[in-house]
């Protein structure tokens, strides 16, 4: 019986050999080429000659090479990446934490027939869609259209904002300034927050914090900017003069940033998958999501309507209140800094937890201000607190994820769940003020600080 099967064998029949993919190896740990049916995560080698069989462990090796490299952690390459992530995050976090210095000029003024409740939804569909595109712009930076993202995204800012220059009525600003600039927001944010992962491992927590003090930066200059030229120019010019900052700014990304190290392998064009499902079964990745989400329920409440509350409450002249928002943002770039030369002692995750829970205190402490010293405090050591958190949060989601391929569609994933909260967080506020005033938002935001940090302190003990 033997003999005849090999008699009818035809001469030019092939035999599948597969090679199992960097992963199962990294997995398994072993050099041991077991056959396996998975096209998508092998590769399959057809063998007409056995001699050639012999260079099935050359193709084996050249696979697992491919994802298998040292990040350099440090150099010129590897901090100009870092610098390039600093006027994303400027671009992106920065904008999303000046977003209080229109919603106090579109109250007052443009939009002075709306209530605080819709003018917030302006501001928190931007940063939805900036965090919630993520969740497509993960997959895609993984699959290598790092450029195409950047590309894209930096014209959708730049555009969107020029535009945004020409609008007068709510709906031009929601569909513009919430839902063009938001999009555009969202295709780069993430590839600042992930670039750095792939050049760093000890000296990550440094480079994080690094290209985040540009969120910091954004934050203190473009409400500033804003409020400045204003009064002097009008709302059109003003807001053309930000479209020139951000053109510039996002080009110099373009141009210095890189996916990998110079001499590294191109990723896979092959098409990814929108959701790792290996992240379901992740416990301490689910619930630090999880917390995330409610940190960003809570969190960015006074960056919205810090400075209207210093106006309703005469705390400080109109003209200066601005200058209450610069100053939360200014606090922050010291948070980004200063912790991070401990976090390497306490761990990222330890010093989520007592960030949070620093903050919630902070956002009750907002109903006890009585006078411009108490606020000036307050909102000094809140900022402080929130550019912690935006600092060390990366460097938990990386550290999290094992299979460095995925990183960014695991990020993409938590930015969608996290978004979520952005979208709720604000105008809940602006409900709760309008109809109980302003202590019932900083008792909402604080309660779900606070809830965050018993999210993160039950990850802890699965981590």
């Amino acid at each position: 019986m033997g003999m005849e099967n090999e008699k009818d064998r035809s001469p030019d029949s092939t035999t599948k050999y597969t090679v199992p993919s960097a992963k199962r190896e990294e997995e398994v740990g072993t050099g041991m080429t077991t056959p396996q049916d998975d096209s998508s995560s092998s590769v399959r080698a057809e063998v007409t000659d056995p001699v050639e069989i012999s260079d099935l462990s050359q193709v084996e090796r050249q696979n697992s090479n491919v994802h298998h490299y040292e990040p350099p952690d440090g150099g010129f390459f590897a901090w100009l990446q870092v610098s390039g992530s600093w006027w994303i995050y400027f671009n992106t976090w920065g904008l999303l934490a000046s977003y209080g210095a229109f919603q106090s000029y579109y109250q007052n003024e443009l939009l002075s027939s709306h209530s605080p409740f819709q003018i917030s939804t302006i501001g928190s569909v931007q940063s939805f869609l900036m965090m919630g595109l993520g969740f497509f712009s993960g997959p895609i930076y993984d699959a290598g259209y790092f450029h195409h993202l950047l590309i894209f995204g930096s014209s959708l800012v730049f555009v969107g904002t020029l535009i945004q220059s020409f609008c007068s009525k709510f709906w031009q600003l929601m569909l513009v300034q919430g839902v063009i600039i938001g999009t555009g927001t969202g295709a780069v944010s993430l590839v600042g927050v992930a670039a750095t992962g792939k050049w760093f491992t000890k000296k990550l927590p440094v480079a994080t914090g690094t290209a985040s003090l540009g969120s910091g930066v954004g934050g203190i200059v473009i409400p500033i900017l804003f409020r400045t030229l204003q009064p002097r120019i009008g709302f059109g010019w003003a807001v053309r003069v930000l479209a020139l900052l951000f053109g510039l700014s996002l080009g110099f990304s373009n141009l210095v940033m890189k996916t990998h190290l110079p001499t590294h392998p191109k990723p896979p064009t092959s098409r990814r998958k929108l959701i790792d499902k290996a992240s379901f079964s992740d416990v301490p990745y689910l619930l630090f999501v999880s917390g995330g989400f409610l940190v960003f329920v809570g969190m960015y409440i006074p960056f919205f309507y810090v400075g209207e509350f210093s106006e309703d409450h005469s705390l400080a002249p109109d003209d200066k209140s601005p200058y209450i928002l610069a100053l939360l943002n200014f606090a922050s770039i010291f948070g980004r800094v200063i912790p991070n030369f401990f976090t390497p002692a306490t761990g990222a995750l330890n010093m989520i937890i007592l960030t949070t829970l620093s903050l919630a205190v902070s956002a009750f402490c907002f109903a006890a201000v009585r006078n411009l010293a108490d606020l000036l405090i307050v909102t000094a050591i809140y900022g402080f607190w929130t550019g912690t958190f935006f600092s060390v949060q990366p460097t938990v989601l990386v550290r999290l994820t094992e299979d460095k391929r995925v990183v960014g569609t695991r990020i993409g994933f938590a930015f969608l769940v996290l978004s979520a909260g952005l979208l709720i967080g604000s105008p809940v506020a602006g409900a709760l003020l309008k109809e109980y005033g302003y202590t019932s938002a900083w008792c909402w935001g604080g309660a779900n600080l606070i809830l965050s940090a018993g999210f993160f302190l039950w990850g802890g003990g699965y981590a």
